[in-house]
This record gives structure tokens, C-alpha cells and sequence, in this order.
């Protein structure tokens, strides 16, 4: 079998030069000869078989080393085989993989705007390297469960496999060249065929988090914040050499993403303008889908033809760094500010991809400083943008466009830091929607249009400079913004209002009543709670067991999460309902409010079911009041009866209530974990 298999192959009077170089590597000289004297080459050294191997290294014992050191040279060469798929298949993942999370727009390309095709482009030149560079390094950097130091590990794995690879094809070829060219002549030739292969490691210039960050902001994906300082304060230290006390001046800083460059950006990402230029309005007369066809938006536009202006959402939240039961909580509490763009399809509104970072400060420096002291500098660069606008150049627009401020969102609380209103909700006047007296707002049934805010008597509010007469804390810096007044801010907060407000509180004195009354035991309420199927939509909500103590307070916190309490209260008439007699006062107040729940959650709403929406509420409210008369309304109850109001000049709520409380978790992510103990 071994002469026939050299009869095949190249046969030489001499070792040929790999086979030598290999075995010395191998440290296997005394195969030297016998693979001489059957004229082992390259090319039959990788046809080996077993038999053959036996017959030339009859030895055990080295025919077991020779077999080890084979086995594992003929994988990597068999790996060298699957680089023209790895390849292929690189050209082809490019544009699928370069996502760095900027919108959720289709940046998939097709066939014909490939970054890098086969009928395009023969070879992959310095550009189109550097295009997959930066589709693998922006996707790395994407994930947030990677730490940056796994980034720099993944890449030195991948530079050692790339190298592997290159060096193992460089053999491959030297060796079938110099079977086809045996003159010297060719040497040459064959030299030039081999630089070729000379590796150009495509990680070079960002084998560290510092040349990746610089890799990154060169090519324009990547906005860098920049350091602002407020002021100074004086930290306490112990002199380590001296074990005195010293005065430390440390300064007082947050970190602002710049506006323009950032939605200069955002905007210039592949498929985000033409998304922007594509979202239009209601196409029937009376609907409300969008806030294209709501009152505000016709009269921020006006005097604006010929001019497309960006709409921009701003929100802050504070979230907790560290272990919020431990000594350390609130030491390390952060608030961010966020902007997201309105001019979108419905799914990308709500999309974390479309919610930017704009701000990052410490919770104890906001404190110190104010609101207003972190908002001066974006309120400056959108006057500035509101005047000349952004030069926006990509392939879908080119042109000038003009970013403004539509609402500020957020949670009711953050709301009132953020727009100047009064921070407690037991102040005389906490309404930011009118100035109706807390006693008369807690047995309000329908909203007073006398009682409005505008900007009229918010100035004189504010001249009056009496927050319990007004229920204004300070004046808002964001007045000073082009098209904005916070008086016209009709965002609302549906996630607080009804699901962490209205329905928990109803909820919990419907089903104590319904306990008391006979028409179940609590016991057998948590059964059909934990037996129930409720999908794959709400297997990820379900809601937890219901604690007597929780009944007893409806005050109090209910043990349910927001998503919980929803799928809660949408599936609770399935749960129980069979159990509840009918024409049941307190089950009519339940299945009253999933009707209003269900019109303030509509993607699209008529003016005439916004009318609608008012009655159903004041029904509800009136049937609230008369059945638990020892209740009165709390102030989400109160915000309620604004919601008509809001809807008509905003359109649906939803596109305002974007997927906010999901960003500190992406915060969370970066921190250490630490136990609750």
C-alpha cells in the first residue's frame, strides 16, 4: 500500500524541505531517512494513513508521538480548508452583524448594497477591511453583558485564529507551487505569489480599549461625552505619611453628550431618515394615530413649510448603583437624561435602540446644583440648533433638518423636578395640568376647564413666587426653548398612574370586598392565580401571590410589579369572574376601569371615543366614590380626567411612554452585584 501510495505521488531523491523542516520541528529525526527513502513530500504526508504510518514508523512508541503531532497538523490544515467558507460567509454576515445600536431601522442590506460582495469587489482592500473592523468591534461593543476586558480577549482569540489560518494557506500554496515550478527562474515568481500572505493583522489598530475607542471615533460611529464642572467642593482626607485630616478640592462634574453631534449621528444612520420622511399621520378624517394628527404638533409647525423639524422626547430617571438596602445606597446614586426621536414608526418609538444617552450626574451633585444647572447645556445647543439647524448628508436625505423639544416624559415625579412643579403630591396645588385645590380634587369627577394652566398664568404664578398657592416650585429653564413651554407638556405617565396607582389600589379593595362578601376565599384566589395559563405573551408577568396583609392596605404597596399588576388586571375577570355574581357593583368598577385602560392603551383613537373616554371616566370615579365611601381620590385618580385632553392634542399616549423604566437596567449591567445582606 505505501509503494503505490508514492507511486501516486511526487516521488524525489530527495527529503523534501517542509517534510524536513516539520520533523525537525517535531524533534523526529530518525524519520529522516525512511520518509527519504519513500519519497515523502507535503502533499503525501497529508494523504498518510494509518497503515502506511505503521509501515514507516514500526516503532510503537514513536509511531504514537509521529501520530500525535500528525493528527494535529492535519486538523489545522483541514481548518486551512474552510477559510474560502469562512470568507464567503464574512461577505456575506457584514451587513447583518454592523448594528451599533443607534435605531432599530433596516439596516439589513440587501444583495445589491452589500458592503462587500463577490461581483463587486474581487478583493478586500485596506477600506473594505477596515468596514468588517468595524462591523466586529461596534457589535462586540454592543452587548452589554460583555465587560470591554472580554472585548480585548475575544480579539486576541480571533488575531491568534486569523494568523493560524493565513499561515497555514501560505504552506498550502508554497507547496503546490513549487511542484508546478521547479526552475529557478520562477523563484521569483513564486516569491511575489507568497507575499500575498503576508498578514496584515486587520486588529492592529485596536488591540486596546484606548485604540478602540479612537478606532471607533474616527469612523464616525462613535460620540464621546464631555466632562462639564458645575463647581467645587471640599473632600475630607487622611494624610497616609502625616495621619492628619486635609482639605481636598475635587470638582463638581457631569458628563454631557453633545446634542448636535449625537443626532447628527442618529440621523445620518442608514435607514433612519427615510423612516423619519416616511411617518405621516392618521389617513382618516377624526383618528388619532399618531401625534402628527394631534393639535400640538399643527402648532409647533406653523410657519415651518419647507422646513423638516425632529421632534425630540427628553426624560431623566434616577436609578440606585449599589445595593439599595445597604450603607452605601445613595452614595452612589446616579440620574440620567435620555432623548429619543418622536418622528418614527410606532415600533421604533418604542424601541431602546431609539433612547440616547445625554447626560450622566451624580444624584447628591443634581441636588446641590439644581435641575437647571444640568439642562443649561442642552437648552443652549437647542436654541442653537433650532436657528441653524443640522446639515444631515447620507443616502436617503440630504439636507437641513431641525431638532426641537416636543415633551418632556417621564415618571409624574420626575416630571415635576424636571418641568418646576411642586415635588409632593400632598402640596395644596400638585396638578401640572391645572390648579384645582387638593379637597376639591379629591372628589373631582370631571376636569375644569377654568381651572387650566397656560402660559398666561403660569407667568403670574410665577411671579406670585408662592409654591403653596401655586403649586410652582421655580421656573424651568426649558421655557427659554424655541416652541416649548412646559405648560404645554401633556405627557403622561400611564405605568404609574393606573398600573403602580389606580388599579393596584382598586384592585386590592374589589377583591377584599368580594373576600368579605362570600364569593371566594383568598386561599382559592392565589390557586386560580398560580394554575392559570396566561400565554406566552404574559408568562414572563405573571403576577405574584396576593398577601392578606397587601388586601388590609390598599394604601400600601401591592407585591406586584407594573407588568404584573397589567396582566393582573386584564386576566382577572377570567380568573375569578365565574365566581362573581352579576350586576356587582364593586366587579362593574373593575371591568369600568379596563375599558378606560383599554382606550388609553389604543394605538389609534377616534375623537369621539376620546368624548367617550371623559364619561367613562367620570362614571367611574362617581361609582369608586359611592361604593367605598371612605375612600376618596388620590392624585393618579385626579391626573385621569386630563387624559382626554392630553390624547387630543398629543394623539395615543403610548408613543409617549417609551420603554424608559428598561434603560437602568442596561446601567445596572455595568455594576458590580452586590447581596442584599
Amino acid at each position: 500500500m505505501l509503494e503505490h501510495l508514492t507511486e501516486l505521488l511526487h516521488c524525489a531523491s530527495m527529503l523534501d524541505v517542509e517534510v524536513e523542516n516539520l520533523l525537525e520541528e517535531w524533534g523526529m529525526t530518525e524519520l529522516l531517512k525512511p520518509f527519504e527513502d519513500n519519497g515523502i513530500d507535503m502533499e503525501a504526508l497529508l494523504l498518510l494513513d494509518e497503515p502506511s504510518i505503521c509501515e514507516l514508523v514500526p516503532k510503537i512508541g514513536l509511531r504514537v508521538k509521529f501520530l500525535t503531532k500528525w493528527k494535529a497538523y492535519d486538523s489545522e490544515n483541514q481548518a486551512g480548508e474552510l477559510w474560502e467558507n469562512i470568507e464567503q460567509e464574512a461577505y456575506q454576515n457584514v451587513g447583518q452583524n454592523f448594528n451599533n445600536n443607534l435605531c432599530e431601522a433596516d439596516l439589513e442590506h440587501d444583495d445589491d448594497d452589500c458592503i462587500i460582495t463577490h461581483e463587486d469587489q474581487d478583493e478586500l482592500d485596506e477600506d473594505a477591511i477596515n468596514e468588517i473592523d468595524l462591523s466586529f468591534l461596534a457589535t462586540l461593543r454592543s452587548y452589554n453583558s460583555i465587560p470591554f476586558s472580554a472585548v480585548n480577549e475575544i480579539i486576541a482569540e480571533v488575531r491568534e485564529i486569523l494568523a493560524a489560518i493565513i499561515l497555514n494557506l501560505k504552506r498550502k500554496t508554497e507547496i503546490k507551487l513549487k511542484k508546478l515550478m521547479h526552475h529557478e527562474k520562477n523563484v521569483e515568481q513564486i516569491s511575489e505569489v507568497l507575499d500575498i500572505f503576508n498578514f496584515i493583522d486587520p486588529f492592529e489598530d485596536f488591540n486596546s480599549e484606548y485604540k478602540q475607542v479612537k478606532f471607533l471615533k474616527s469612523k464616525e460611529v462613535m460620540t464621546l461625552s464631555e466632562e462639564k464642572v458645575l463647581g467645587q467642593s471640599i473632600n475630607f482626607q487622611i494624610d497616609r505619611a502625616e495621619g492628619v485630616p486635609m482639605q481636598i478640592p475635587k470638582d463638581d462634574t457631569f458628563q454631557y453628550v453633545p446634542i448636535s453631534k449625537l443626532l447628527k449621528r442618529v440621523l445620518e444612520q442608514k435607514g433612519m431618515m427615510s423612516s423619519i420622511m416616511e411617518t405621516q399621520g392618521s389617513l382618516k378624517e377624526n383618528k388619532l394615530s399618531s401625534f402628527l394628527d394631534g393639535d400640538l404638533e399643527k402648532k409647533c409647525t406653523e410657519n415651518c413649510e419647507g422646513i423638516k423639524n425632529i421632534h425630540l422626547l427628553l426624560y431623566s430617571d434616577e436609578f440606585e448603583t449599589s445595593n439599595p438596602l445597604g450603607s452605601k445606597k445613595s452614595i452612589h446614586k446616579l440620574c440620567a437624561f435620555y432623548v429619543s426621536v418622536l418622528n418614527l414608526p410606532r415600533d421604533m418609538q418604542s424601541s431602546l435602540n431609539n433612547i440616547h444617552l445625554l447626560a450622566l450626574v451624580n444624584s447628591k451633585i443634581l441636588s446641590k446644583y439644581g435641575m437647571d444647572a444640568i439642562l443649561y447645556q442642552f437648552v443652549e445647543d437647542m436654541k442653537d440648533l433650532y436657528l441653524h439647524g443640522i446639515s444631515i448628508d447620507c443616502p436617503d436625505y440630504s439636507g437641513v433638518v431641525r431638532p426641537q423639544l416636543f415633551q418632556v416624559i417621564g415618571d409624574n415625579l420626575g416630571l415635576h423636578n424636571m418641568l418646576g412643579y411642586a415635588g409632593s403630591f400632598s402640596a395644596n396645588y400638585y396638578c401640572r395640568f391645572c390648579k384645582m385645590h387638593r379637597s376639591n380634587a379629591a372628589g373631582a369627577l370631571q376636569e375644569d376647564v377654568g381651572l387650566l394652566r397656560d402660559k398666561e398664568s403660569y407667568n403670574k404664578d410665577i411671579a406670585t413666587a408662592d409654591l403653596t398657592q401655586t403649586g410652582l416650585a421655580r421656573s424651568s429653564l426649558l421655557n427659554y426653548l424655541p416652541k416649548y413651554h412646559v405648560s404645554q407638556n401633556f405627557a403622561v405617565d400611564i405605568m404609574h398612574d393606573i398600573f403602580e396607582g389606580v388599579a393596584p389600589l382598586e384592585v386590592k379593595l374589589i377583591l377584599e370586598q368580594l373576600i368579605n362578601d362570600g364569593h371566594f376565599t383568598l386561599s382559592e384566589l392565589n390557586h386560580k392565580i398560580s394554575s392559570f395559563n396566561y400565554g406566552f405573551t404574559d408568562s414572563k408577568s405573571r403576577p405574584s401571590l396576593i398577601q392578606s396583609s397587601s388586601i388590609a392596605n390598599p394604601l400600601g404597596a401591592s407585591g406586584q410589579s407594573a407588568a404584573q399588576m397589567m396582566c393582573l388586571t386584564f386576566n382577572l375577570p377570567l380568573i375569578i369572574g365565574h365566581k362573581v355574581p352579576e350586576n356587582n357593583n364593586f366587579w362593574e368598577l373593575l371591568l369600568l376601569l379596563l375599558d378606560i385602560i383599554k382606550l388609553i392603551m389604543s394605538a389609534s383613537i377616534s375623537e369621539e371615543e376620546s368624548f367617550a373616554l371623559g364619561a367613562m371616566i367620570r362614571d367611574h370615579h362617581g361609582l369608586y366614590l359611592k361604593i367605598f365611601p371612605h375612600m376618596h381620590l388620590i392624585p393618579k385618580h385626579h391626573f385621569l380626567l386630563h387624559y382626554p385632553r392630553c390624547i387630543k392634542l398629543l394623539g395615543p399616549l403610548q408613543q409617549c411612554n417609551v420603554a424608559t423604566e428598561s434603560i437602568p437596567e442596561i446601567f445596572l449591567q455595568l455594576f458590580p452585584k452586590y447581596s442584599v445582606a
